[in-house]
């Protein structure tokens, strides 16, 4: 009678039942082990290395953000330096073509002072070639009534 008690398939429930002893028995065996000395010392040693790749993790994490950092600044400073030669070059442009507007007209006031200093100089002789005229004239004509009078 205990073989054909074997043989029949079980229900669920006694199914579920010895589900569960199995169940309680693993975990009192695990409980059991883990009284151990080895069990306890692999246990904290499994807990260590735990520890150290999650503290590795975090440095390499850190490691990986300064780099970042370095390169964001790098890169910022790259950008300031290039804002920075730009406005220099404008700078330069803008204060050399003053220096040239400067020289510009500088040049067109010399110039305009040399005309005017040729008109004045024409002006002059102008003058003197009138005043020489007209003394030329006067003489003429005094020498003309001189000998007027000296033919009366």
């Amino acid at each position: 009678e205990e073989e054909r008690k074997k043989n029949v398939p079980l229900t669920d429930l006694e199914r579920a039942d010895l589900e569960k002893r199995e169940i309680v028995l693993s975990n009192a065996a695990l409980k059991l082990a883990e009284g151990l000395d080895d069990v306890k010392q692999m246990n904290a040693m499994a807990a260590a290395a735990k520890t150290m790749t999650i503290r590795d993790m975090q440095l390499d994490e850190k490691k990986e953000l300064e780099f970042r950092e370095i390169e964001e600044q790098r890169r910022m400073d790259e950008q300031m330096e290039a804002e920075r030669l730009k406005a220099l070059k404008m700078y330069e442009t803008r204060e050399t073509k003053r220096q040239i507007d400067r020289q510009h007209g500088a040049q067109v006031l010399r110039m305009q002072m040399s005309d005017r200093e040729r008109q004045r100089i024409g002006q002059l002789q102008l003058q003197d070639q009138e005043r020489e005229a007209m003394v030329k004239q006067i003489q003429l004509l005094k020498e003309e009534e001189a000998k007027a009078q000296a033919e009366r």
